[in-house]
């Protein structure tokens, strides 16, 4: 069975055992709130649940559904998964209700405790004008890009097949690789 989930009366938690991506509902009443207030109390809920040892910086805000994203950082870049959201093991996306009630959460449960750079091999990535040309001659629809971000994609160790942590089943080995984020 690949997903745990617990429920309430009004909230349900699923933790997805293949990523070690918890993700809560919760029912409330959506009603706007300004932007500080949401900040104010994402930051609370972030302090509250968050398990990176390392920083931790507010990354981006979607007005519509009023939702933050914090993004883990390492030697001062962003963290990312691969694939979208749902193997996202750099963010954590709040989303906050009425009376600042925490309506939505998705994070990831996995720890980077001591992130090894020194064996990690040299890699070059395209420069912003190389990287601009090539989207573009793949057809990628370049009016449609917001940002472009340099950060590290968090990708599971092939050589850790089989290694476990005690506690949680987790591989306990990951690599960190320099890639662009365009969105």
């Amino acid at each position: 069975k690949r997903f745990e989930q617990y429920y309430d009366n009004v909230s349900k938690v699923t933790v997805d055992k293949e990523t070690n991506i918890l993700t809560y509902n919760r029912s409330s009443t959506s009603v706007k709130l300004d932007l500080q207030d949401v900040l104010k109390y994402s930051i609370s809920e972030l302090k509250d649940f968050e398990v990176w040892t390392g920083k931790i910086r507010f990354f981006q805000y979607n007005n519509t559904k009023q939702q933050v994203v914090y993004r883990r950082y390492i030697e001062g870049f962003p963290v990312f998964g691969r694939g979208g959201m749902e193997n996202d093991f750099g963010g954590t996306y709040l989303t906050i209700a009425k009376d600042g009630v925490l309506s939505r959460m998705q994070m990831s449960l996995v720890i980077a405790q001591t992130p090894v750079f020194d064996e990690m091999a040299e890699k070059r990535l395209l420069n912003g004008s190389e990287l601009i040309a090539h989207l573009d001659s793949i057809g990628y629809p370049i009016n449609t890009i917001d940002d472009i971000e340099l950060g590290y994609c968090w990708t599971k160790n092939l050589e850790s097949d089989g290694l476990e942590s005690e506690e949680s089943g987790a591989n306990t080995i990951v690599d960190f690789e320099p890639s662009w984020y365009i969105f």
